[in-house]
């Protein structure tokens, strides 16, 4: 049997929506002191005339974005010799895409994205839930 997973409390995974998977890991991840989340929106508004449609956002890229502290070691080179390890903090980019907890599909554009987005060494996660983010970077604090 594998680990239970993190839900959002008092809802089957399966009945939730994007924005609810979306609202559940902002909400539950916004507070850890080793990530920096952001809401990112796309689509189509329009002008504040109301007589032109304007896109924001960029097409296919994950509905979260953000920046995981990781920590790396290497050696510390004295020389001609290896004096131990040093701690190295650096920054990874992570993107979370959400999805409702049953059906929910990514469309080519975001696939498309998150193949490009991990060539460059990039974190991508498909997530329908909490768990499925939990299962990537830990639980939420």
């Amino acid at each position: 049997m594998g680990a239970s997973r993190p839900k959002v409390s008092g809802t089957d995974t399966g009945d939730l929506l994007e924005h609810d998977v979306k609202r559940a890991i902002l909400a539950a991840y916004g507070s850890r002191k080793d990530l920096l989340l952001w809401n990112n929106p796309v689509g189509v508004a329009l002008s504040l005339d109301g007589k032109r449609p304007v896109k924001y956002g960029v097409p296919g890229s994950a509905d979260i974005l953000g920046v995981w502290l990781r920590e790396a070691h290497r050696p510390i080179n004295r020389g001609m010799r290896l004096g131990g390890l040093e701690t190295v903090a650096y920054g990874q980019a992570i993107a979370i895409e959400t999805k409702r907890g049953k059906g929910g599909v990514q469309s080519k554009q975001q696939e498309r994205w998150q193949r490009a987005f991990e060539q460059v060494g990039g974190v991508y996660i498909l997530a329908r839930d909490i768990g499925d983010v939990a299962a990537v970077i830990g639980p939420p604090p």
